[in-house]
């Protein structure tokens, strides 16, 4: 994925990076302040400018390397007391924050479906537009499509493994009972993050051993070959 990396593919790539994490962070702070948290307002967040949201370090990371935090989103469900819509009364704050968590993958997933549209489109109208090579320094309007659904896919699917400081820890935390919540978020707070580092590690240096090739890179690979209809 990261092999031959070009301008063009750069380019590409960082497009649909930045796209995503647009909103991905929009959709966390949308809905976390219809959950009742007023912190996204109050910060300005309640935008798709991506300047607003993004994280440059992270961004560039992972546009280079595949691994970095694109973008920031500030929620705080001690203060998810009032919530704006009427069904998430019934809800426990560590399930409103899990509802405005979920929020930004589900973002992902609908960015990717949005751009498979065209591509599925021009691939039966005009194929030869949409196969098109590019150059090395601009990128073909296939290329972009396609990045823009694989890239999507890609962090819907990463953001859902529930390790660490990922959507899919708290995800997972609004579906269990108040005891075993505590006791997952003790061991999350005390392993979760090493033990993501050490996937991600693996996955760089024992590609033998790369875990993160069965959780992310064939789920991804699947769902982005469906959207696309390849």
């Amino acid at each position: 994925m990261f092999a031959d990396l070009t301008l063009a593919a750069l380019i590409s790539r960082m497009l649909a990076l930045l796209v995503g994490m647009t909103f991905h962070e929009f959709m966390h702070n949308f809905v976390a302040w219809q959950m009742g948290d007023p912190t996204p307002e109050r910060e300005g967040r309640l935008t798709l400018n991506p300047l607003v949201h993004i994280n440059w370090l992270g961004f560039l990371m992972f546009a280079v390397v595949g691994f970095g935090v694109l973008g920031t989103a500030p929620i705080h469900p001690n203060l998810m007391s009032y919530p704006r819509v009427r069904w998430a009364d019934r809800l426990s704050r560590v399930q409103r924050l899990g509802v405005s968590v979920l929020a930004g993958p589900l973002a992902n997933l609908i960015v990717a479906a949005v751009f498979a549209v065209p591509f599925r489109i021009l691939l039966a109208a005009a194929p030869s537009l949409i196969m098109s090579a590019g150059s090395r320094v601009l990128p073909s309007l296939g290329t972009i499509l396609i990045d823009m659904v694989q890239w999507n896919v890609l962090l819907f699917v990463f953001n859902l493994i529930p390790l660490g400081p990922l959507d899919g820890r708290y995800i997972l935390g609004m579906f269990l009972p108040p005891q075993m919540y505590y006791q997952y978020e003790n061991f999350q707070n005390q392993y979760g993050m090493f033990i993501l580092f050490g996937l991600i590690l693996l996955s760089f240096f024992a590609p033998a051993f790369n875990i993160f090739g069965l959780l992310i890179g064939q789920p991804s690979g699947a769902l982005t070959r469906l959207l696309l209809g390849l």
